[in-house]
């Protein structure tokens, strides 16, 4: 006697006196056993998830590097602005200025210097007092408009700064930049 019966889209036939619970020896037309993936799937997934992933790193090593760079530009602007408004307000350390009437605060300067900036009270005598030391972050350096042997002042009691002046700040990595100006009335832009 022989069984036939069809099982997804295939026939499988079965011959007499043969033990019904073996099918894979019993099938006169072998059936594909699937169970997993095969090789080149696999492959390909991967192939896939490794170009995706080296996209997406890419993408968010450049936004590290540009964040860098922004906040750099943020930090020494509001340095800046932190100058002007200890200018502004005729602030200056205790014990400065104070040895002679005939000196005064002139202002507070920003100095540049190797690798740091310095928020420094200047007086009219040419004392300076360190006031704050800001360094500058790693792969940044100021390209243009400030030197170490040029610092900005801004002078007390709101008479603007003494130079008009436009500051570039690069990365080094990315050669991008960002300016800052500052204008002799002051303004930093």
């Amino acid at each position: 006697m022989i069984v036939s019966f069809q099982m997804s889209g295939l026939r499988v036939q079965l011959s007499d006196g043969q033990k019904s619970g073996n099918l894979k020896s019993d099938i006169r037309h072998p059936i594909i056993w699937r169970s997993g993936y095969t090789l080149i799937e696999i492959l390909v997934v991967l192939a896939l998830g490794a170009i995706v992933f080296v996209g997406g790193y890419t993408a968010y090593q450049d936004f590290a590097r540009r964040q860098v760079l922004d906040n750099a530009h943020e930090e020494l602007k509001s340095n800046f602005a932190l100058a002007r408004q200890l200018a502004l307000a005729g602030e200056k350390p205790a014990g400065f200025c104070e040895s002679s009437s005939s000196f005064s605060l002139l202002g507070h300067q920003i100095n540049l210097e190797s690798g740091q900036y310095k928020i420094q009270a200047k007086c009219s005598n040419d004392v300076t007092s360190d006031v704050r030391t800001f360094l500058l972050p790693s792969g940044i350096s100021i390209t243009s408009g400030w030197t170490t042997s040029n610092p900005i002042l801004f002078k007390a009691l709101g008479e603007g700064a003494d130079q008009n002046v436009t500051i570039t700040i690069m990365q080094n990595s990315t050669s991008d930049t960002k300016q800052i100006q500052v204008s002799t009335q002051g303004r930093i832009e």
